[in-house]
């Protein structure tokens, strides 16, 4: 063919030749034409020729490779090429299809498949369904090369078996030859069903991730040596970038799934606390109508206790009074409970009333110590005021719910300091005003202070002096401070060496968001 096709182009060139020269001799030299003119003319077509020659020749071995299937390649050009584009990508769908793309176009082939074997032994994504009927002719193939590893591995011919391609026209002269029998002969039937007629194992260490399975050349030409050699190099590279792929698959999954399992969680969490958002509203209801309950009776017992120590009910032996007192004592403690946990339930559903007003601090923390002067008295402790000298302009805050935090800072100043002073303090700071509460008490410790303001919280000495408190009234003052735009913290240089508590009110405030 080849031979019929450059023997036709020739004569039509040497046509051409004759009918230029012919043209030529006619219209430049006018039809006369003399040896010099042949020399002349030889000497143009010559020059013409060398230097035309070499791109004539390739585009004649062009168009004859178009008619017969041929072309030349350069193995290190194709596999680098590659390399180059399997580095880039981790998607397998676009591995595979660069991997019969390139070798396809290259050694011109029919066909190219390229299977896929993922860790369980599975087939990876079946998508060529002709292929599929013939599953079984595979798996033959696939168990063969996983016993050829095995065989060789400890063997000097462990290396070549990582590259061992089936030739089909080798295996078929072998059995004609009657050579000694090998186990590839086996597979004879295997790989004509699966109209191959090359076959190379991909292996990436000791794993076979794949095959390459090609058809026989368009041109019919056998598979040569070179061929083989660069479909050996291509397989490891081919290898190591499947084996990538699957990683990147696998990675791609887990991360769906996560994702799902987080979405599934997220899910659990929002509804478990949609319904802890049920119960607590649910348990500030029940703690706001037991509170209410409570609170009635707690005020008439206080109220008929006062009138037997009055004497409104006749005289009363100093026993009954001692025992009075106590009961006296003991309702003004469950009163105050029944009012810190009315106030957290209000707080919590945000219920709680607020009544906005300006407030003079210096009136208002006299009449505070006031209030303390004969509690302190009584355990022999120095109560103290201490003003600035200047006057502090007036607040906007509610007089009720700060005298109930400041009150409840200084009873507890009182109640866990066994010897020494309290001091109310006020000054101006940076355009805010504070109040502070400081003694020489007992003390905080450090790790303490940060859970001071919590729910139910009560540091580890308190209970030795005192067992009576509940641990709600600074929480309750903090949630009060906050709404009415201020601040409350705790100083302590450490246990026994006394603290200080500090409420910081704004001078200037959004009064429409305060109101």
């Amino acid at each position: 063919k080849r031979s019929t096709i450059f023997s036709v182009i020739f004569v039509l060139l040497a046509a051409t030749y004759a009918l230029v020269a012919f043209l030529f001799t006619w219209f430049v030299f006018g039809g006369a034409y003399t040896f010099k003119d042949q020399v002349i003319i030889g000497m143009v077509v010559s020059f013409a020729i060398a230097i035309g020659f070499k791109p004539f020749y390739d585009w004649l071995g062009r168009i004859t490779d178009t008619f017969l299937f041929k072309g030349k390649y350069r193995p290190q050009e194709l596999i680098a090429e590659i390399s180059d584009v399997l580095s880039q990508t981790f998607d397998l769908d676009i591995v595979i299809n660069i991997l019969r793309g390139k070798i396809s176009q290259a050694l011109r082939i029919k066909r190219m498949q390229v299977i896929v074997i993922e860790k369980n032994g599975k087939l990876w994504k079946w998508k060529d369904y002709k292929l599929k009927e013939k599953e079984q002719a595979l798996k033959k193939i696939i168990t063969y090369f996983r016993e050829i590893k095995k065989e060789y591995a400890s063997n000097t011919f462990y290396n070549d078996a990582d590259g061992w391609i089936i030739v089909l026209e080798d295996i078929k002269r072998k059995v004609a030859d009657k050579v000694k029998f090998e186990k590839s002969f086996l597979l004879i039937n295997e790989i004509e069903e699966l109209k191959a007629a090359l076959v190379v194992p991909l292996f990436s260490k000791k794993r076979l991730v794949g095959l390459f399975l090609l058809s026989t050349k368009k041109s019919g030409d056998m598979f040569t040596n070179e061929d083989i050699k660069a479909l050996k190099t291509i397989a490891s590279q081919a290898a190591i970038a499947i084996e990538n792929a699957q990683l990147y698959e696998q990675v791609k999954d887990f991360s769906k799934s996560l994702q799902k399992e987080v979405e599934r969680q997220t899910k659990k969490l929002k509804d478990a606390n949609a319904h802890l958002r049920r119960l607590d509203k649910a348990k500030s209801e029940f703690i706001s109508i037991a509170s209410h309950q409570l609170r009635t009776p707690l005020t008439i017992i206080k109220g008929f206790v006062s009138l037997l120590l009055e004497g409104s009910y006749g005289e009363i032996s100093k026993e009954v009074r001692k025992t009075l007192n106590k009961i006296y004592i003991s309702n003004e403690r469950l009163i105050k409970l029944v009012e810190d946990l009315l106030n957290i339930s209000r707080i919590e559903s945000g219920r709680i009333e607020y009544n906005i007003e300006k407030v003079r601090l210096e009136d208002f923390c006299q009449e505070i110590v006031d209030s303390f002067i004969i509690q302190a008295k009584e355990k022999h402790l120095k109560m103290e005021l201490k003003l600035p000298k200047k006057p502090l302009p007036k607040v906007l805050t509610d007089e009720k719910k700060l005298r109930e935090i400041i009150s409840n800072l200084v009873d507890n100043a009182i109640k866990y300091t066994p010897k020494g002073w309290v001091k109310i303090s006020l000054l101006q700071v940076d355009g805010k005003v504070q109040i502070r509460v400081s003694d020489t008490g007992i003390g905080i410790s450090a790790n303490e202070i940060p859970y001071l303001f919590a729910k139910f919280s009560r540091g580890k000495d308190i209970n030795r002096i005192n067992t009576g408190g509940t641990g709600l009234g600074l929480y309750v003052g903090k949630k009060m401070i906050e709404a009415l735009q201020g601040k409350i913290w705790a100083e302590s240089k450490g246990v026994n060496m006394g603290s200080t508590f500090v409420v910081e009110i704004p001078v200037k405030v959004d009064e429409k968001k305060l109101k």
